[in-house]
């Protein structure tokens, strides 16, 4: 199964992937240049840049996470743990597929 990025990489190697996926299938243009953080305990990756931001939750089991982009708008997203890590997949994009 084709993993969106691994929340293990966020900040770091996955994170063109994550911007990639974010320009690419939610159609969030601004994110190219955007800056990613994690927040201290683990649990929310932060893309923003100057007043547009979008954040991802993931879940204290780290079962499941979602997408919040803007206006109420949110996405699940599937969590699947592999090779030691931690992938991030879209179940909408899976619908599609």
């Amino acid at each position: 199964m084709c993993y969106s990025f691994s929340w293990d990489d966020i900040p770091g190697d996955d994170s063109k992937r994550l911007l990639k996926y974010l320009i690419n299938d939610h159609g969030i243009s601004w994110a190219e240049s955007a800056k990613i953080r994690k927040s201290e305990d683990g649990k929310t990756i932060q893309i923003f840049k100057n007043k547009k931001s979008v954040e991802i939750k993931i879940n204290e089991k780290k079962e499941k996470a979602t997408l919040r982009i803007r206006y109420g708008i949110t996405h699940d997203l599937k969590v699947e743990k592999k090779n030691n890590g931690i992938h991030i997949i879209d179940l909408q994009l899976l619908k599609k597929y």
